[in-house]
């Protein structure tokens, strides 16, 4: 049993306010558990501050509030061996999580001690089934603030990555020095032939490409980003051959610029919105189709931004996950 003698030095934050419906973003809203917890800072050993965490798709996700659509950190079970340490052994009252071959700890109190003991339950379960426990996998967690961000390697989204998954691509704005969102694509998973990406091809056409052929294109490019969001659905045969009856529809239907020329432009300001809209239209066309997305909104008003975690899409018997950022370059 836990026992509620933490010694815990509060910060000068305010108790964390009720969560409403309309306060939390889209992970949140899906989450298999989420509640505020006191995460120990890396100030100080006796120094805690409220955060907002959810459990869902198998990852720990904390926010400083659960209104912010970007986490402050993220542990993925599926990528990292983890192991649960309940603390102290006698009247415990804390939860570590410790990734493998790591230094870096994620230690959590509450004051509601059943809470803690819920939270306990659901991880210690979600960590014993998990690929990365499986697998003894520790190779992320090697890097450095390897939790900041999600990340998956190019070499493993095959294996990953089911129909329906969104790819949205990201370009460097000089002007803004920041990036935005410019291109978006459609994967669709191949049971013999791997993973395929419906896209806009360097011949101004929609076809699909393997993901190998598909990632050679920007292996060299510097200036953008990859950005994968899975769809979380029921993947019917009767929506798959829906599937298959699109894109014989949409095969070789013409358009003007392949993400490829999209991502070599430095400045983001010279594309016009009508041509940034072209793979969203795409996209947006497809979710339709598949009865996922409501025909209330033509498919041509979507940008590549409306499907990215940014914006809180609503889908209709479905929902895509948090973004995870395709890395190319392993050591």
């Amino acid at each position: 049993m836990f026992h509620d003698d933490f010694g815990i030095e509060e910060t000068q934050e305010d108790y964390p306010p009720a969560i409403t419906r309309n306060t939390r973003n889209s992970i949140i809203s899906s989450a298999e558990k989420s509640g505020w917890l006191k995460k120990r800072s890396k100030k100080s050993s006796n120094f805690w501050v409220f955060r907002y965490f959810a459990f869902v798709d198998n990852k720990l996700y904390y926010y400083k509030t659960p209104s912010e659509k970007i986490p402050l950190g993220v542990y993925n079970f599926d990528q990292i061996s983890f192991d649960l340490q309940v603390l102290p052994k006698s009247n415990p009252n804390m939860l570590i999580l410790v990734p493998l071959n790591s230094s870096h700890q994620l230690c959590l109190k509450s004051s509601n001690l059943s809470d803690l003991q819920e939270w306990a339950s659901v991880l210690c379960s979600s960590i014993l089934q998990s690929y990365g426990k499986h697998n003894n996998l520790s190779s992320l967690s090697s890097k450095a603030k390897f939790w900041k961000r999600e990340i998956v390697f190019s070499k493993d989204l095959p294996g990953l990555s089911e129909t329906g998954d969104l790819l949205l691509i990201k370009s460097f704005n000089q002007k803004t020095q920041n990036f935005s969102y410019e291109h978006i694509a459609f994967l669709i998973k191949y049971p013999d032939q791997g993973l395929g990406v419906l896209h806009l091809s360097s011949s101004n056409d929609i076809n699909i490409l393997m993901w190998d052929d598909f990632i050679e294109s920007f292996k060299t490019q510097q200036n953008f980003e990859i950005l994968l969001r899975k769809l979380r659905v029921e993947r019917t045969d009767e929506m798959l051959l829906k599937l298959e009856e699109f894109v014989k529809k949409v095969d070789k239907k013409k358009y003007r610029l392949s993400p490829v020329e999209l991502l070599q432009r430095t400045n983001s300001d010279n594309i016009s919105e009508e041509i940034r809209g072209y793979s969203a239209e795409l996209v947006a066309s497809i979710f339709k189709y598949l009865g996922l997305l409501s025909s209330d909104i033509p498919a041509n008003m979507f940008s590549p931004e409306d499907f990215s975690i940014d914006r809180n899409l609503v889908l209709m018997g479905a929902r895509l996950s948090g973004n995870s950022l395709i890395e190319f370059d392993i050591d």
